[in-house]
This record gives C-alpha cells, sequence and structure tokens, in this order.
C-alpha cells in the first residue's frame, strides 16, 4: 500500500520493523496532513502483508522536519504556508495522534518556512529542545494559491532557532538565534546537515542556497553559474544557556568536504567523528549527480574540553 495523495514526504525509520511518512507535496501541488504508518516483520514488508494506519497531521505539511523524542512520539516542525505561528509545531504521541503547540517567544515576526534541518538538544521527560537550522520560506498568496518556495538566499537573516518544547503542557517557546550569527549565509541554505557533537555543539554540512543561474556565487559555491550553487563546507554552531536564554557562542567554518553535496546523511560516530554519505552533487534527472562518496569528518575539539590541552 502507498500513500496515494503523497509523492514527496518527510519520514524516518522507527526501528526496524516500521516506517512512518507525514505531510509532502500532493500531485495537486498543495501540501498533505497524511500520516502513514506500516509496521510488520520484515518479511511482512516483502510480501505487502504489513498492517498500515492511517492518521492525519493538524495541519497540511511539506518540507516538515520530524524529530523522534526518546520516550516515543515526535516533534514535528514547519513545512506549513500558515502564517499562524501556533501552526508552526504540533506533537505526535507513540500512536501517532497529533496535538497542538502554542507557541511563545519571538513569534512575532514568525514567518513560514520548512526544508530546513532539526536535531534534538535536550531532552528530559517530556520536556525537549531542539535546534532548527536553515530552510527556504514558504509563501502563499491566498487560500487557493499553491504555496511556493521562495529561494533561501533571499532571506533577510541566517534562520536559527531553538525550540522548547513541552509535549505534556502542549507549549513550546521559540527563540531567534539569527543577532549572534557573524556571517548570516552561512545559514541560508537547504538539505543540508545538522549532526550533534555533543556538549551543545552542532556540526553544519553542504546543502545548497541558489539553483539555477545564481547571481553571486558562495564562496564554498562548487557549483556554476548556470546550474546552481552546491555547498562544500562544514561549520560549527557552538550554544549554551537554557530555553528561552540560549546564547550563540560561535560559528566557525572548520573544514572544507571533499566534495559539495546536499540531501545527504551525516552521523556522529563514537570516536566524535561525523561520518557524511551520498546525497547530489546538483539538480538534475541525470544519474551521474548522486554521490556515492562517503567521507569523514573530525571537528576541531572544544575549547573547554581537558583533551584539547
Amino acid at each position: 500500500m502507498e500513500p496515494s495523495d503523497n509523492y514527496i514526504a518527510s519520514g524516518t525509520l522507527d526501528g526496524d520493523t516500521a516506517v512512518v511518512l507525514l505531510g509532502g507535496r500532493q500531485g495537486s501541488g498543495f501540501p498533505s496532513n497524511r500520516v502513514w504508518h506500516a509496521r510488520g516483520s520484515s518479511d511482512e514488508f516483502v510480501s505487502g502483508t504489513v498492517t498500515v494506519v492511517d492518521k492525519t497531521l493538524l495541519h497540511p505539511r511539506m518540507g516538515a522536519s520530524v524529530t523522534w523524542l526518546p520516550e516515543g512520539g515526535a516533534v514535528v516542525v514547519g513545512g506549513t504556508p500558515s502564517s499562524d505561528p501556533n501552526a508552526l509545531v504540533e506533537v505526535l504521541s507513540p500512536s501517532f495522534t497529533a496535538s497542538a503547540v502554542t507557541l511563545s517567544g519571538d513569534i512575532d515576526d514568525y514567518t513560514p518556512f520548512g526544508i530546513h534541518a532539526a536535531v534534538l538538544a535536550r531532552s528530559n521527560g517530556t520536556q525537549h529542545v531542539l535546534l532548527l537550522a536553515g530552510g527556504a520560506g514558504l509563501e502563499q498568496e491566498s487560500d487557493g494559491a499553491l504555496p511556493e518556495w521562495l529561494p533561501p538566499y533571499k532571506a533577510t537573516t541566517g534562520r536559527l532557532y531553538t525550540l522548547a518544547v513541552d509535549t505534556a503542557a502542549g507549549t513550546g517557546m521559540l527563540q531567534n538565534l539569527d543577532a549572534g550569527i557573524p556571517s548570516p549565509a552561512r545559514l541560508r541554505r537547504v538539505f543540508a546537515g545538522l549532526t550533534s557533537l555533543g556538549a551543545n555543539r552542532y556540526a553544519w554540512s553542504g546543502g545548497y542556497d541558489q539553483l539555477g543561474k545564481p547571481g553571486t556565487l558562495d564562496a564554498s559555491c562548487k557549483g556554476d553559474t548556470e546550474s546552481g550553487c552546491y555547498l562544500d563546507d562544514v561549520s560549527i554552531l557552538a550554544l549554551s544557556g537554557d530555553p528561552g536564554a540560549f546564547q550563540l557562542n560561535t560559528v566557525v567554518t572548520a573544514a572544507t568536504l571533499g566534495e559539495a553535496r546536499f540531501g545527504h546523511a551525516a552521523a556522529a560516530l563514537v570516536d566524535g567523528t561525523v561520518l557524511l554519505a551520498g546525497g547530489l552533487r546538483a539538480v538534475s534527472a541525470s544519474s551521474d549527480v548522486v554521490s556515492s562518496a562517503a567521507e569523514v569528518f573530525n571537528p576541531p575539539l572544544a575549547a573547554e574540553d581537558p583533551c584539547a590541552q
């Protein structure tokens, strides 16, 4: 069984015997509110006899982030064209029932966005802190108009937020950290990797910021003025503080990747390095742009790390 109205979806694996698809752009061009959850053994997946559960999101979404929580369930962020900040976030229970989150904090100047990166920064019971980075604006001129993505390089600031969510209370606090970004261009990108390094440090890798004949190429761009700008840098974001009072301490460009890539996988390994694999090198129908390369990034030690002395 396939989600018939949904050909682009945010999704993940829940263990090794469940698949979840949610939201995405429908064939009509509008976002979907469908949650499709299939659970079964590997043999049942192969035979097509898995148990399928259909549920719905509170808001149709495309390009949303899905952050899975230690106690089960997930926080879903972005991808809705609604200008209401209380539509930005919803929580899925372990049984995939959606519930609303009422936001406070830096919401006065909120504008819709999606295709961003999200990572779980802290978790304590039902209280969780997410870091949200990058992405593109999502604009809908009227209720009947198709939502359209805005080019990330046209953003006036670098998009970087912390989102503190209490899943039991249904509340959240959004804090905008863009004032602490010395080089906002580092955050104006989509399909980049965001990986926790521990100690409130995060690796921000690759992505793209301009498609099709960009006017000004980014310093990290490995594309061209015809096809677009695909990025090969890795930056370290370091945070400190508590919800509502986080500070962005540093944004350091720490390395250059072996090849520019976006939509790649980036995972922290037990030895502290980051494995980057796959992704695309350009937007094209050609299979040649799919990367088969993997590389390991060894991030610099934090200054407070005793091993750095």
